[in-house]
């Protein structure tokens, strides 16, 4: 593409080195966790305080940015003066997570961490009586993770939208990509564009709480709750209601930080928050729609529930990269995240919303018809 050798090797270098610090602080959690589900969150939670303290330190003297891998891999500066020495920083902290995950496997016990689980209690306390308290329990951590990492992505998007049409509106290639997300002006179509991906993210963690029935069913737990006389409809239910809701609450997180700050930044708080919110909120449709694929996979062949995964990749790749990259539209179509309105600034048509919300209640629907009829592996 005719760009700088030494900026390119920069800005590969710079990547890589991040996630190298990122691999070496999960191999660690692994060692240091008793289980998979814990070790996530640790690292997750390394991952989460780099980004606030990387956010935060750009937003005021930067001063704090240094303290985040994600900062050091902004300060090599690629095609800007190039600076290679941030990239050691990277190299050693990733060098002495590695070597500290070899010394703790060394030290603990096979099948167990150096953090010992806490033993439970004999009895369930009344909160956890039914399906919906069962799930939150085992669900909380992980929407309060998503939670405050999109709240955070949410201010940083926010705080940062105001005159971003002073730095990209030179460029008529970024103003005519964005153009296609929607808005009328560059903020707006800035925005549109991180809502959409704040879509996909959100599909995400819908797909993963989905996805927990399936784990729940493998590891044979979905069989001792069964056991109780608990329904599989009620048992799904509790589950499948953080799937459809989460989303719910995730978005109106996001759209209320961006519109917040963003409105905050423009002195018209009255327009730009109604609009992130609504922005925000027109993603459900598209999400529901991975949710309900799901539901209708684990229900229908369990087996193949985690091909969610892909499915969700691929509505990607042909919806967001396939608008940019210029696919044929009757591929773009076959996304749901496609038939979305480009809000804000662009016009908005209930219609095929409401055709994505009735494709995804026939696919939740068959799903759980589909796991009323098998039988739960035990």
């Amino acid at each position: 593409f005719g760009l700088p050798v030494a900026g390119s090797v920069a800005f590969g270098a710079s990547i890589v080195v991040v996630g190298a610090v990122f691999v070496g602080c999960a191999g660690l959690a692994a060692q240091v966790a008793s289980g998979a589900r814990a070790a996530r969150g640790y690292a997750l939670g390394v991952l989460a305080a780099a980004f606030v303290l990387r956010a935060i330190g750009d937003i005021g003297s930067g001063t704090l940015s240094w303290f985040s891998p994600i900062g050091w891999s902004a300060q090599v500066r690629p095609f800007a003066d190039e600076r290679w020495w941030p990239l050691l920083l990277s190299l050693a902290t990733a060098t002495a997570f590695v070597a500290a995950a070899f010394v703790a496997a060394n030290r603990r016990d096979l099948g167990s961490g150096l953090r010992a689980e806490r033993r439970g209690r004999v009895a369930a306390v009344p909160s956890l009586s039914g399906p919906v308290a069962l799930a939150w329990r085992l669900s909380r951590g992980t929407t309060v993770v998503w939670t405050v990492g999109l709240a955070l992505f949410g201010i940083a998007i926010g705080s940062s939208t105001d005159g971003i049409g002073d730095q990209l509106g030179s460029s008529a290639a970024i103003s005519d990509a964005l153009g296609k997300f929607g808005g009328t002006t560059i903020e707006q179509s800035f925005i549109a564009v991180v809502l959409s991906m704040v879509g996909i993210m959100v599909a995400a963690y819908s797909a993963s709480a989905v996805l927990r029935l399936h784990s729940e069913e493998e590891s044979g737990l979905a069989e001792i709750v069964l056991a109780t006389g608990m329904s599989r409809r009620r048992w799904a239910a509790g589950y499948l209601l953080f799937a459809v809701l989460g989303p719910v609450w995730l978005l109106l997180v996001v759209g209320h930080t961006i519109g917040l700050t963003y409105g905050s930044a423009t002195g018209d708080m009255s327009r730009e928050l109604p609009s992130a919110v609504v922005g925000a909120l027109a993603q459900l449709p598209a999400v529901w729609v991975v949710t309900a694929i799901g539901v209708a996979l684990f229900g229908a062949v369990p087996r193949f529930a985690t091909v969610l995964w892909a499915v969700l990749g691929g509505f990607v790749a042909l919806g967001q990269i396939g608008a940019v990259v210029g696919l044929p539209q009757w591929s773009q179509d076959i996304s749901p995240f496609t038939h979305l309105p480009k809000l804000p600034g662009g016009e908005f048509s209930v219609l095929p919303s409401l055709w994505l919300v009735a494709v995804a209640a026939a696919a939740g629907g068959a799903g759980s018809i589909a796991l009323r009829r098998r039988d739960v592996r035990g």
